[in-house]
């Protein structure tokens, strides 16, 4: 049977295939999305972080009262992550503060826990600790929107999403996004040497292991796999 000539064949092909146009955009769960690509831009709905917070264990402090150690100021409180705080830091007053943690009204700064140790209590009863370091206004702060203004363009149209934008996604508070629907490919192996597995080979005959790893290289790209015929 002689050989069709490979513009020939393709016509045939091409000829018999219905286009897939340009589907409409679909929303996916953000747990499936990984390999997808984003139909619209992803806008974040509020800042991120959403409040000033501390980016270190240790006190929030007045960075002014800092300015020349040592220094002992008076602990009038403790704030650990997910707590608002209740108290205002005035002159010579400090909050412990933990990693992630809103930062007090009054302070600007942050000490490291390092840099610090225990002073002891006033004679009011009162825990003093002593400032080893100075700390500058901003030191040590996470600012409202450092990562993301509310408003700003989270991930661009056109994006493809890998693990870190699922975990960029759920900050903005998406459990969905707008993508483009995967292609569905298939792969077609021909020849009457080829045969699949569990089958006893013949003289002249071999395995089709390339359909096999196309079909894994094209899963692998994130196409949605068409198999309407068997393994030979």
């Amino acid at each position: 049977m002689p050989l069709v000539p490979y513009s020939e064949a393709l016509d045939r092909v091409l000829a018999r295939i219905e286009g897939l146009g340009r589907p409409d955009p679909v929303e996916c769960p953000i747990s499936e999305a990984v390999g997808m690509v984003t139909a619209l831009p992803v806008v974040a709905p509020e800042a991120v972080p959403p409040f000033d917070n501390t980016a270190v264990d240790g006190f929030a402090v007045r960075s002014a009262d800092t300015a020349v150690v040592p220094v002992e100021l008076s602990v009038v409180a403790t704030v650990a992550a997910g707590e608002a705080p209740s108290v205002v830091v005035g002159p010579g007053e400090c909050v412990r503060i933990m990693t992630g943690a809103v930062m007090p009204h009054g302070a600007d700064a942050v000490v490291m826990v390092e840099h610090t140790e225990p002073a002891g209590e006033s004679a009011s009863g009162v825990e003093r600790v002593r400032i080893l370091a100075s700390s500058a206004q901003g030191r040590h702060v996470r600012p409202t929107g450092d990562d993301l203004h509310a408003g700003a363009v989270a991930l661009a149209a056109g994006t493809v999403i890998r693990p870190a934008h699922v975990g960029l996604l759920a900050t903005v508070g998406r459990s969905t996004v707008t993508v483009h629907p995967r292609p569905r490919v298939g792969v077609m192996s021909t020849g009457d040497e080829l045969v699949g597995p569990g089958v006893d080979l013949q003289p002249g005959q071999i395995r089709d292991s390339n359909r096999q790893m196309l079909l894994a290289l094209c899963e692998q790209a994130g196409f949605r796999l068409h198999r309407p015929w068997p393994d030979p």
